[in-house]
């Protein structure tokens, strides 16, 4: 199959694919399918005896009616796809726009789900507590609900604003990677390697703050589970971190093969 053949065919692909409404990871299957059914019908007219050129014609006619095919495979897309979809808009479809505006997008919008998330968590941590009450507190004297609610509340604003600096910083580290190691230009191993550093520190790094700050002896967490050793907090933070690396480099090489995938069929003129 000729490049401009493979291209034609791609076209016709993507008039069908391009308007559904779903995940990155369900359309990219959606196209490798079609791709393969319109390969092997073309591959049936190719044999058969016509004039050069009308085979390629046939083979796509054959493959059905764009808007048709469009509206079927929208039809089977399920709803929990919708969360994928979130993900995507979140992380990959803003790869394109440059790196503090993405890092800072990324993280007001961690810190939305942060905050939501740690809200239902509180009443339903107050609900459970009004019902259980874990082995550690036991042996300590029923907290006043109002201040219970304040304690958590403190620890759910410091644990948002947390995750958000935390996505701004890893945004921007795994943009630098991606640059560092699948950039056009020479890959430059050093930097990468620099940057795999930089990006297991900062969860030791934040740990350590908190520590000197003494935030883990704070009014709010001290009301819930107590004193806790400096030394837990940061071992526990460092072996976590040991994951950091591993998960900006498998960020990195995500983004960049949906860039060259968006390049490569973003590039088809093909309206939706």
């Amino acid at each position: 199959m000729t490049e401009s053949t493979n291209r034609e065919l791609m076209k016709a692909v993507e008039r069908v694919v391009r308007p559904v409404r779903a995940s990155l990871a369900r359309k990219r299957r959606m196209r490798d399918e079609l791709m393969a059914h319109v390969a092997a019908l073309l591959d049936e007219e190719v044999r058969l005896p016509s004039p050069e050129g009308e085979a390629l014609s046939r083979a796509v006619r054959r493959l059905g009616d764009p808007a048709e095919l469009t509206v079927q495979l929208q039809q089977t897309v399920p709803t929990g796809d919708v969360m994928a979809r979130f993900v995507d808009r979140l992380w990959l479809d803003s790869l394109h726009k440059p790196v503090l505006p993405r890092a800072k997008r990324n993280a007001k919008v961690v810190a939305l789900l942060s905050l939501l998330a740690f809200s239902m968590a509180v009443l339903l941590s107050l609900l459970a507590f009004s019902m259980v009450v874990p082995p550690f507190l036991a042996r300590r004297r029923p907290l006043p609900f109002a201040q219970s609610l304040l304690a958590v509340f403190i620890i759910t604003g410091s644990f948002t604003l947390l995750l958000s600096a935390l996505t701004f910083v890893f945004t921007v580290l795994e943009n630098r990677l991606r640059k560092a190691v699948f950039g056009a230009s020479t890959r430059r191993l050093g930097l990468a390697i620099l940057i795999g550093l930089a990006s297991y520190l900062v969860i030791p790094g934040t740990a350590f703050l908190a520590c000197w700050f003494d935030l883990q002896d704070s009014y709010a967490v001290s009301i819930i589970i107590g004193d806790v050793n400096d030394l837990y907090v940061f071992a526990l933070a460092a072996g976590c971190a040991l994951l950091a690396p591993l998960v900006l480099y498998r960020l990195a090489v995500r983004s960049a093969e949906e860039l060259r995938y968006r390049e490569e069929w973003g590039a088809l003129d093909v309206p939706g």
